[in-house]
């Protein structure tokens, strides 16, 4: 229901309309729930993360730099979110060098969510085992 406009005193010669309406658009913000990197020792590896906001839908980015800070961020893929109980975004790569690596979680934004990046850092080793 729309209301009228409210207009200035009687006693104001300008006469001018002030608008009423204000339209107010509230977004959740990207934030992510966990990160599961079950598998260190590689050298394929896949990294299974939640999104905290359940109505999160459309694509998010996934980027891997090498080093604790610095460094040229590397398109891993793209994982498909869909709205439900627990939104789930799944990356799957290969890596041969260990070493601590950054991975960055890119989201566009959608109707409900707010567009955000999501960086966190991750522990790849070897360990030999002789028998």
């Amino acid at each position: 229901m729309a209301l009228p406009p409210l207009r200035r005193r009687s006693d104001s010669t300008v006469g001018e309309v002030i608008p009423t309406v204000l339209v107010v658009a509230v977004l959740a913000p990207f934030d992510l729930d966990g990160l599961d990197f079950p598998d260190s020792r590689g050298p394929r590896y896949t990294i299974k993360t939640k999104v905290r906001e359940k109505t999160a839908t459309g694509v998010v980015t996934a980027s891997m730099a090498f080093g604790e800070k610095g460094g040229k961020f590397i398109p891993l893929g793209k994982a498909k979110l869909r709205g439900g109980t627990t939104p789930n975004a799944s990356v799957t790569f290969t890596r041969k060098k260990i070493g601590i690596y950054r991975v960055k979680f890119a989201y566009p934004g959608s109707a409900t969510v707010a567009p955000g990046v999501v960086i966190t850092k991750i522990r790849i080793t070897r360990f030999l085992t002789t028998g």
